[in-house]
């Protein structure tokens, strides 16, 4: 039978699997480490790169694409708002790395510069891995 211009909704992604971690800051220009009681799952390390200034992923779990996830870098009240995203086009199947750029908002958007992670500062990274090639 014939749906007309219908498709198929498809709610979940084959071979699809979820990395999470809860990180804490270095500081400045230091790397970022797992804490005593924090959860690490698929992560190796988060290490700062100070040429750039923004920090590399090393995945112990990754899959052949990136198809959904986020970063984020949570503090106190009171402290200032931080912004950090996936640099999708730096994930490297081969090497299981991926960047994350870490941006302070300290006054507006326009202003906004790259930053480090404070030591005060947890970043949270969740990523979901596609197993396989996308399917027609």
């Amino acid at each position: 039978m014939s749906h007309g211009n219908l498709f198929e909704a498809r709610s979940k992604i084959p071979a699809s699997f979820e990395v999470r971690g809860v990180w804490s800051g270095g500081g400045a220009a230091a790397n970022c480490s797992v804490a005593s009681g924090d959860w690490n799952a698929g992560i190796t390390s988060v290490a700062y790169n100070a040429a750039t200034g923004k920090y590399l992923i090393t995945f112990k779990d990754f899959g052949q694409q990136v198809v959904g996830g986020s970063v984020e870098v949570v503090g106190d009240s009171g402290d200032i708002p931080m912004k950090a995203h996936f640099l999708r086009d730096t994930f490297s199947a081969s090497a299981g790395t991926m960047e994350i750029e870490v941006w302070t908002l300290a006054t507006e958007a326009v202003a906004a510069a790259l930053t480090d992670v404070p030591a005060d500062h947890k970043l949270l990274v969740h990523v979901v891995f596609a197993d396989n090639g996308p399917n027609a």
